[in-house]
């Protein structure tokens, strides 16, 4: 008899996600990231993420707002105007609104 052994990339597995009004929480690979508050009506949101995750940030026309780093502890992202972004943490994209 022969043995088989079954391999699959992790990265295949798909996250997680749940959205409640308050935000987006999501299990990754990478670990769990949390994006709150989403909607926004300060122009300011947090994400919650383990460190070293690139974050960047594009509006509705593809252009980008915002890039950095998470940190060990959350990060703040501001002066966001009114409309619908799309915000991208290590290999994921995530939905904001900005009211």
């Amino acid at each position: 008899a022969t043995s088989q052994s079954v391999s699959m990339l992790v990265s295949n597995i798909p996250p997680i996600v749940l959205i409640t009004t308050g935000g987006i929480n999501a299990n990754l690979v990478e670990g769990t990231v949390s994006i709150y508050p989403n909607p926004t009506e300060t122009g300011e949101v947090n994400i919650v993420a383990p460190a070293n995750l690139a974050i960047t940030v594009y509006n509705v026309s593809g252009t980008v707002v915002y890039t950095g780093t998470t940190t060990e502890e959350k990060t703040v992202v501001t002066g966001l105007a009114s409309g619908f972004y799309i915000v991208r943490v290590g290999t994921k994209s995530y939905k904001l609104v900005v009211r």
